[in-house]
């Protein structure tokens, strides 16, 4: 966000360096960016509501939570997703300008700006879960707070989460104070910049998931971040250097596939995740999957050489047929031959006629025999076809031969650095629960990096609130507020506030809660529950530099970088770095032979395991645990009252992508977490003005307002009727309220 001007100017003046660049308009598929443009609301809306995460012709759980109102009738319904979809549509279109309620209220197309409180309850919705006004925007109105004293949030950690909440509650009117341990901000968000060039690789994070509803997306316009399109092709070479035939790679590619669908198939259709009381680890599912289709292989082979076998049989007989039609055609032309043989005129008429009777029936016969043999021989022949072509479809003796395996090794080692754990310690029932959700679109990075985009959108009205070299050593916290004592140039200090938000990693949290001592320490401990989850959620390795060791690289456009990937059980290699650059340049070298430099002019190992203030990659549902463990560690955790329990006031709130249930292991899905959070302590100290259940209240928090607006419109709550009466889902909202 940009500071306030002092003179700001209307939503509906363009600022001149509105990010337009080509290469972010290619990134957007299908002409996104212009779709919303259309002049066909229904195209556009749906356009703004899929940008948006949000279904186009229906309300979410959240929003009926917010608006039951409104799900009365039909109409009321349609209403509020016409005027939902328009103010997304809005902000989509100008995501560098504030979108305030009166813009949209002067934008929406009559009748449906008539209702103007449900214009600005659905606007202050909006903004309050970071579906509009969220990044780096030009302020045009001032965020009033009902309270006479600003509440204090402090914030741990300078990550995607971290940098979402502050910026949001900043903007709601907190005073926020952000304490990061490193001298750098990002988190696992770092680019590598080398010196006196302008080489950059990012080490940490660095992909952009899907483009369509990504608010990463969103904010690369804001901060004019350009785009880098990753590139679909992907060639692999075997471990002699070999370019693998393309039709090989899709067939493994394709049974990798069907092994997936399969295990899903099993654990989400017929219900089956554990076998004789042992969850099912994703290792577990394809490795029996594999041995089942080894198995039914075998079985193919067994029932085709039993085909094969019964042909033979067959034709064994066949050929004994033949053999003794044979023998009786050659019997019966002997006899032919010597039938009669002596006879002379003189011999007696009866025994000439005898002899030639015998003649003739030993013709037939013989014909029998020769129509009987030549029909044995066309069976034969034709058992000798299908003899042939059954070889042709002899099954392979293995379902996968060795070479195949690697293959599909590949495939499994890339699985693995998609979800930071090895296959054996991943949940078959949970691993691939984000698929629903998963983003569409293309996969693209950042030229200069996530850290350059995570730098630009610390501007710098907020930068002052942020605190680097800031190491938490102790959380303390009860009904009073929070405490968080720190550590900077040795120097203790204390930050007091109202409540803390965490956006530890999840693997530092495994270590506070396990007690050591060089992970912050909550005072009172955490609630068996929160430590509970803490505990069981697994957090996953990956490194940069057996199967996932050098498994993939990756090389940046235009850049003399290649990033080579190791996941799995390979990531946890303790080698030194110089054995690590050159196995990955003995694997290149292999590839590319002559053609390969000797060494790279510079190396960089990241071990996130090691990072002490990561301690791990991202994180992943292990085998074993319960689904609700995103939710779990989503919780806020109370404050601890006289009688031990955990149930005063909210006090602790944590956020990261280890919270994130629909987009884990994601940038996006650990910003979204900022925003739910800060949205959830908004709530707590603001209230929901734009909530069914604030109708009827006469205070109210003013989510926006011009300085110079000096009539009541500005406010989320008015409570004079219009002529005429109330609206019929207005009178639904009334009624709602009295119950």
């Amino acid at each position: 966000m940009a500071n306030t001007s002092e003179n700001p100017r209307s939503r509906n003046d363009r600022f001149s360096d509105s990010v337009d660049s080509e290469s972010l308009r290619q990134m957007l598929e299908d002409g996104e960016l212009d779709t919303l443009r259309w002049e066909d609301d229904d195209i556009a809306l749906r356009a703004a509501a899929s940008h948006s995460r949000l279904p186009f012709d229906k309300l979410t759980a959240q929003e009926l939570f917010y608006f039951p109102d409104v799900s009365d009738s039909k109409a009321s319904t349609n209403l509020f997703l016409f005027i939902r979809n328009k103010i997304l549509q809005l902000w989509l279109l100008e995501p560098n300008v504030e979108l305030t309620s009166e813009d949209a209220i002067e934008q929406l197309p009559i009748p449906f700006n008539s209702d103007r409180r449900l214009v600005r309850r659905i606007h202050g919705f909006l903004q309050r879960h970071g579906f509009i006004n969220f990044g780096n925007f030009h302020r045009l109105a001032s965020a009033l707070v009902l309270t006479s004293k600003r509440k204090r949030v402090i914030i741990i950690g300078a990550g995607a989460a971290g940098i979402a909440a502050l910026k949001q509650l900043h903007f709601f009117g907190f005073e926020v104070v952000l304490l990061e341990a490193r001298k750098r901000l990002g988190g696992r968000l770092h680019t590598y910049h080398q010196r006196d060039s302008l080489v950059v690789a990012d080490l940490g994070a660095t992909v952009v998931t899907g483009i369509n509803g990504n608010p990463i997306v969103t904010m690369m316009r804001q901060t004019q971040c350009t785009p880098l399109r990753v590139s679909q092709v992907c060639p692999v070479y075997d471990e002699y250097g070999k370019l693998v035939d393309q039709r090989k790679d899709e067939l493994v590619a394709e049974a990798f596939k069907k092994i997936g669908d399969t295990a899903a198939y099993v654990v989400h259709q017929l219900k089956i995740n554990e076998i004789n009381g042992k969850k099912l680890s994703v290792a577990d599912a394809y490795n029996n999957i594999l041995d089942m289709l080894e198995l039914r292989m075998q079985r193919r082979r067994l029932k085709f050489w039993q085909i094969y076998e019964d042909i033979l049989e067959k034709m064994k007989q066949v050929q004994n047929e033949m053999a003794l039609y044979k023998k009786s055609a050659a019997f019966l032309a002997e006899k032919i031959r010597t039938c009669g043989a002596g006879m002379s005129y003189s011999t007696d008429s009866d025994e000439r006629l005898e002899a030639d009777i015998l003649r003739r029936c030993y013709k037939r016969d013989l014909g029998e025999a020769i129509r009987l043999y030549d029909a044995a021989r066309e069976r034969l022949r034709n058992l000798d076809t299908t003899l042939r072509n059954l070889k042709k479809q002899e099954p392979s003796e293995v379902y996968m031969n060795q070479r195949d395996r690697r293959l599909l090794d590949f495939h499994f080692a890339n699985l693995e650095y998609v979800t930071g754990g090895t296959l054996d310690k991943l949940s078959l029932h949970y691993f691939d629960q984000e698929d629903e959700f998963q983003l569409a679109g293309s996969h693209m990075a950042i030229r200069d990096g996530y850290g350059d985009f995570i730098t630009r959108l610390v501007t710098s009205e907020i930068a002052g609130m942020i605190k680097q070299n800031a190491v938490v050593e102790t959380i303390k916290y009860n009904e009073k507020g929070v405490e968080v004592h720190y550590v900077t140039d040795e120097k203790v200090f204390k930050a007091e506030g109202d409540v803390c938000l965490c956006t530890i990693p999840l693997g530092v949290l495994k270590r506070s809660v396990n007690g050591c001592s060089d992970a912050p320490k909550f005072e009172p401990e955490l609630p068996e529950k929160t430590a509970s989850a803490i505990s069981q959620m697994g957090f996953g390795i990956s490194i940069r530099a057996s199967r996932g060791e050098m498994f993939l690289f990756a090389a940046l456009s235009k850049a003399p970088v290649l990033i080579a990937m190791m996941a799995g059980e390979a990531a946890n290699l303790d080698a030194p770095n110089e054995v690590i650059v050159r196995k990955a340049m003995n694997v290149l070298a292999n590839i590319f032979g002559s053609a390969c430099p000797r060494g790279p002019v510079e190396a960089v190992i990241t071990r996130w395991h090691k990072d002490p203030f990561a301690c791990g990659a991202y994180a992943y549902v292990p085998c074993g645990s319960d689904s609700d463990l995103c939710d779990m560690l989503s919780e806020p955790v109370r404050a601890r009252i006289d009688d031990g329990s955990y149930s005063g006031s909210e006090r602790i709130f944590f956020a990261g992508e280890h919270t994130s249930e629909r987009y884990p292991a994601s940038v996006h899905g650990a910003w979204l977490s900022g925003i739910r959070e800060a949205a959830r302590i908004a709530d707590l100290f603001l209230g929901s003005p734009f909530a069914a259940s604030h109708l009827a209240d006469p205070e109210c928090v003013l989510l926006d307002s011009d300085d110079d607006d000096e009539d009541d419109e500005g406010s989320a709550c008015e409570t004079e009727e219009p002529e005429g009466g109330l609206p019929a889902h207005t009178e639904a909202k009334r009624e709602w309220n009295q119950r």
